[in-house]
């Protein structure tokens, strides 16, 4: 978070263990003021620096693990009894846009402002905004506002994001294996010269280390994303570290 310490973050976390939770999602502030105005209430000298997050991570993952519990993928630790933890030593974790689960399933229904929902093979996000989400329902129509269809490419690169992130590694598809070689093995390239992640043609798995980089690691696979950095202009989200 904004002006987040070491001895700050610590003194979260030993907060949060005394509740004993099976499971904790920890991840990263997201700093995107040009969708949350609310965000320039502070500026980014606010901001810890890529330094600085990762140790603040660093310093969480250590008291989690102190504290028996398990990394069990990007951003969430669990506890050895939790559904969470056992899918994920069978393999069978899943993960949405609320984050992972134990249940698999392409439908999934946001209710509520700025929600997300997903069918597998489309995405709509309801309208951020109180009074408009609320005038729509009034109107007896839906609160969406905008959405995306997934195409077949789209699809084969978010199972290799979703395998990825949910059990550290994938094996490549020959459908549209010349978008691999153009947009993502020069990364895996990269990421191997890290040792974050061992691969070849037939596929990868990310290594010890790369654990703690799940979230770059995926971005290899996410052409949008990718096509997007040959324009800085464009890019419009926020950092991993």
């Amino acid at each position: 978070m904004p002006l987040q310490t070491t001895a700050s973050i610590k003194r979260t976390i030993e907060q949060c263990l005394s509740l004993r939770p099976d499971r904790v999602a920890f991840y990263s502030y997201a700093h995107v003021p040009w969708t949350s105005k609310a965000q320039r209430l502070f500026d980014e000298n606010d901001l810890p620096s890529a330094e600085e997050k990762l140790a603040l991570y660093t310093t969480g993952k250590k008291i989690f693990l102190a504290n028996g519990y398990h990394d069990i993928g990007m951003d969430h630790f669990a506890l050895p009894q939790d559904k969470l933890y056992k899918a994920w030593l069978k393999k069978e974790l899943h993960r949405n846009f609320m984050g992972y689960t134990t249940q698999k399933t392409n439908m999934l229904i946001g209710l509520g402002v700025s929600a997300i929902s997903g069918t597998g093979k489309a995405f709509a996000q309801n309208d951020k905004l109180l009074h408009n989400y609320y005038q729509l329902l009034n109107k007896n129509e839906l609160a969406v506002v905008k959405g995306y269809f997934l195409n077949d490419t789209d699809r084969v690169f978010r199972k290799y994001i979703l395998d990825i992130s949910c059990t550290g590694e994938t094996t490549f598809h020959p459908q549209h294996f010349h978008l691999l070689q153009q947009y993502t093995f020069p990364k895996l390239k990269e990421l191997a010269s890290d040792i974050l992640v061992e691969w070849n043609e037939q596929g990868l798995v990310i290594t010890e280390t790369g654990r703690n980089f799940i979230r770059n690691i995926c971005s290899a696979f996410d052409l949008h994303h990718l096509k997007k950095e040959k324009n800085p202009a464009e890019q419009m989200y926020s950092k991993a570290i």
